[in-house]
């Protein structure tokens, strides 16, 4: 289906500059603003569904969201190492 779309030039020129830099192809325009367009309607959706299940959405604005310094010292890559050790001995038994 064709589509006119009445657009603000500077948007629409800093939109086809992003597509341009993801895909390194100006033909993706119209898969990009169908793929805008579908998670659009997804968003919708979703608030639907929770509405119908008598829940209200509480967006998180992110800047309120601030990260956790944890308490005790923990290293990621021990802690993943111990796992995988004690998996590889449950499988050798």
């Amino acid at each position: 289906m064709k589509v006119s779309l009445y657009l603000n030039d500077e948007l629409w020129a800093k939109f086809k500059r992003a597509v341009l830099r993801q895909t390194g192809d100006a033909r993706s325009l119209s898969s990009k603003v169908q793929d805008l367009i579908q998670n659009s309607m997804l968003q919708e959706s979703v608030a639907v569904g929770f509405r119908r299940m008598g829940v209200t959405p509480n967006p998180v604005d992110p800047s309120a969201v601030a990260p956790v310094v944890p308490s005790v010292a923990t290293s990621s890559g021990q802690v993943l190492r111990g796992m995988r050790g004690s998996r590889h001995e449950k499988a050798k038994s």
